[in-house]
């Protein structure tokens, strides 16, 4: 009998053996009662520890793949629409106020090359030298003068640049202009011309030629009067100039892209018209034409 338990006890000690853990187990409550009672100890279960670097096999999981979300179509390009017209904003300096009511043209001035006999050009400068302290006391007598003694001479510059003079100073800007330009097209390095003809411009807000025209006076000869007037007029001509500068930027861009588009939309129209001209054929649904059917003339 003694052999027969030995042999059914083996199993079960060697499996103790490998795991003291299994005599904790309830199942097993009265084996560990009776090794107990014979004073045996039994040593309290082993708790393993979870090892922290073990992947967890769902997160180690591959993820499935996504589904691929297809690419939204880009629109096709509109070649058949023009570039909108570059619509320019009105920009402009506002220049002197109260100017007087004047036509915007003149009549022209006698030309310089007229024959002038020695008594018409002493009654000239006679005049002249009337005019001329008029200028500042009563520009339109002074004016009324100066017509008279350039329409007996009007070789000389002197009378046109007087007469410049005195229609500024009556808020006659156009005027003024129209004989500043006559006295440089009889000498073009007239400071005075180039004075009065700047500031007239500058009277109108045409800040641009006004500075050009100041520029040249003063590099002709220094002018303390021009000195004062240049700031501003500076200024301003740096601002107009600038909206200019912009606008033939935006101007040469649209003209760039405008190129741009015709020359896709001709590259496009003659690929379509290719792929037209060597499309097969045919009847109605694709079928080849069975109008001409002589070959089955004796069918019927």
């Amino acid at each position: 009998m003694a052999a027969t338990l030995a042999s059914a006890l083996k199993a079960p000690v060697e499996a103790l053996k490998a795991d003291p853990n299994l005599l904790s187990a309830p199942e097993l409550s009265f084996f560990k009662e009776y090794i107990e009672s014979l004073g045996g100890k039994i040593p309290d279960p082993v708790v393993e520890e979870v090892d922290d670097d073990m992947p967890d096999l769902e997160s180690a999981a591959p993820e499935a793949p996504k589904p691929t979300q297809p690419e939204p179509a880009e629109p096709e390009e509109d070649l058949d629409t023009e570039e909108p017209e570059i619509v320019e904003e009105p920009f402009e300096v506002q220049g002197d106020a109260d100017l007087a009511d004047e036509p915007d043209e003149f009549p022209p001035h006698p030309t310089p090359d007229a024959d002038v006999t020695d008594e018409a050009e002493t009654q000239a400068a006679s005049i002249l030298s009337e005019a001329m302290p008029l200028v500042g006391q009563d520009p339109a007598k002074a004016i009324e003068l100066l017509k008279k003694s350039s329409g007996i001479d009007p070789r000389g510059t002197r009378s046109f640049t007087l007469l410049a003079k005195a229609n500024v100073k009556l808020k006659c800007p156009k005027a003024a202009i129209h004989a500043a330009s006559a006295a440089l097209t009889r000498n073009p390095d007239s400071k005075e011309g180039f004075k009065w003809r700047g500031k007239a411009y500058a009277m109108l807000g045409r800040f641009v030629e006004a500075n050009i025209d100041l520029g040249k006076a003063q590099n002709i000869d220094f002018d303390e009067q021009i000195y004062e007037w240049l700031p501003e007029i500076k200024k301003h001509a740096a601002a107009m100039s600038e909206h200019k500068r912009k606008y033939d930027r935006l101007r040469a861009e649209r003209e760039q892209r405008e190129k741009i588009r015709r020359r896709k939309k001709a590259k496009r129209d003659y690929a379509r018209a290719n792929a037209a001209a060597s499309a097969p054929s045919g009847g109605a649904g694709g079928f080849p034409d069975m109008g001409d059917m002589g070959g089955m003339g004796g069918m019927g």
